[in-house]
């Protein structure tokens, strides 16, 4: 149903170049497709979910290495691995100061870290799951990461993986906690204030504007810039451009 919806919207935008032709290009990747129709017309929902029947054939397992290899990608993706120097630099800064004043230990500071990321991560996840559910990642979303809008990631699996990352989290924090007694359980429940936990997109705050709008006066101006298409042109010169392409393209 997700696969039809996605194509449809795609047909909608005038894009009737077929959307398997861009991927299958070769015999080899037309083999593995049609393996994977096969897996799922014998009741297996997704390439991977289930052992490969004894006596599969070679490609049938490359289905299955495929498959899981692109969820482990996408996994990756929605958890932004660039983003986290949000929790390495804060944490490392803090284990700066301590070993300054002398009070340095490199097992808290790693389990500081490691704790810090996975919620990090818990929290990219989640964050991307509802950026999905409300509209804000589709399709055509200039997004690194797509996985989720795109059916690589099911939004169940994105959900087990942020509340495993939480978890981890928790049982480290336990340590710490163990470690350095309950003032960081203290400090960790300061911070869980509910406003925080609000997941989804943010009310406008007032004085916000309604939206914006791109003004090119000072390029016109200072350096002649002229558009040479309207929006609505290069639109439409990009859609016929698509519809042209002949299907072996």
């Amino acid at each position: 149903g997700q696969v039809a919806e996605r194509c449809a919207e795609f047909h909608d935008a005038g894009m009737n170049v077929p959307l398997v032709q861009p991927v299958v290009q070769d015999d080899r990747q037309v083999a593995r497709a049609l393996d994977a129709a096969a897996l799922y017309g014998g009741g297996v929902t997704e390439p991977g979910a289930a052992p490969v029947p004894a006596g599969a054939s070679p490609t049938q397992h490359a289905v299955r290495d495929d498959a899981v290899r692109a969820r482990a990608a996408g996994l990756w993706e929605i958890a932004r691995p660039f983003a986290l120097t949000a929790s390495f630099v804060p944490v490392s800064a803090g284990a700066t100061l301590a070993a300054v004043d002398g009070r340095g230990s490199w097992a808290l500071y790693l389990a500081a870290l490691i704790a810090a990321m996975l919620l990090q991560v818990g929290t990219n996840v989640i964050n991307e799951i509802y950026d999905v559910r409300k509209g804000i990642d589709s399709i055509t979303s200039p997004r690194a990461s797509l996985a989720i809008v795109k059916g690589r990631v099911r939004e169940k699996t994105a959900f087990g993986f942020a509340a495993l990352c939480f978890a981890l989290a928790a049982i480290v924090g336990a340590w710490l906690v163990y470690q350095r007694g309950w003032v960081i359980a203290a400090i960790g429940a300061a911070a869980a204030r509910p406003d925080l936990l609000d997941v989804g997109a943010l009310p406008a705050r007032p004085g916000d504007p309604a939206e914006l709008v791109a003004d090119v006066t000072r390029l016109r101006d200072e350096v002649g810039f002229v558009a040479g298409h309207t929006l609505d042109e290069g639109l439409g010169a990009t859609l016929r451009w698509w519809s042209d392409q002949p299907a072996t393209r």
